[in-house]
């Protein structure tokens, strides 16, 4: 690796770290206006639900829907010219809408890591503390070949270099992720009423456009299917315990 692969490769360290992971609404909107990024993080992450927004809409987003969110809200507005524009200075090998919307999930990942590492932004766990990345600072900057080849600036593919297993958990983060985000908690879910559609359909068609994670309703099953096994996705018994109350 070169220098420059060094320096852009940067982000990877900090990937573990990052999974469950928050970060803060307002400094990643003042992140985005000091680099003159046209995102309005605030605005992307409104909350659309009913009644009072669940705490995290105030203050903070996990970090695994930025990407998603993102990605979705650039190809609900641009036209096709922009779209080609935009998969061809990625270096995406198809100018369409499909490699876009995969092309800027990775690059607003990239992006964002990248201030994590530089000390531009902060990580904060689901209590509203920070977490401390000094030692996988430390731990790229003594051996950054072991992070393996850049996935970010694409060349030839759109598909980052995930093994089957981190494929999975990142279906799996995402899923807990946007029921967190609108309002459910993923251990008490409400039961579907009568002729009504319930939280997993509304889930599911949510997050079946982002085919670059969910391939097909049967992957997005068995990825449901897994986190009802391991008990991080449950039915109500009881009344829901209230979500993690985050700090401003």
């Amino acid at each position: 690796m070169n220098a420059a692969e060094i320096h852009n490769n940067r982000y990877k360290a900090l990937a573990p770290k990052a999974e469950g992971a928050f970060l803060k609404l307002s400094a990643l909107d003042a992140w985005a206006r000091e680099k003159d990024w046209p995102v309005s993080f605030a605005r992307v992450f409104r909350y659309q639900g009913e009644g009072e927004p669940p705490p995290q809409h105030r203050y903070f987003i996990e970090s695994v829907l930025l990407g998603l969110k993102i990605a979705d809200t650039f190809i609900a507005v641009a036209d096709d010219q922009a779209i080609a524009h935009y998969a061809r200075s990625i270096g995406a090998s198809a100018a369409d809408r499909r490699a876009a919307h995969a092309g800027m999930m990775l690059e607003v990942d990239y992006r964002i890591l990248c201030a994590v590492f530089d000390g531009e932004l902060m990580l904060y766990d689901s209590a509203g503390f920070t977490i401390e990345v000094a030692g996988e600072r430390l731990r790229y900057e003594e051996s950054p070949e072991t992070f393996g080849p850049l996935d970010f600036p694409l060349s030839k593919t759109l598909e980052p270099s995930m093994s089957p297993r981190s494929k999975q958990r990142k279906q799996e983060n995402v899923i807990l992720a946007h029921l967190r985000q609108e309002g459910w908690n993923p251990g008490a879910l409400p039961k579907n009423r009568s002729g009504k559609p319930g939280v997993k359909m509304a889930v599911r068609l949510a997050l079946l456009q982002h085919r670059a994670l969910f391939r097909s309703l049967k992957t997005f099953n068995l990825a449901w299917e897994r986190l009802r096994q391991s008990g991080q996705i449950a039915d109500q018994t009881q009344t829901a315990a209230a979500l993690p109350q985050f700090k401003g």
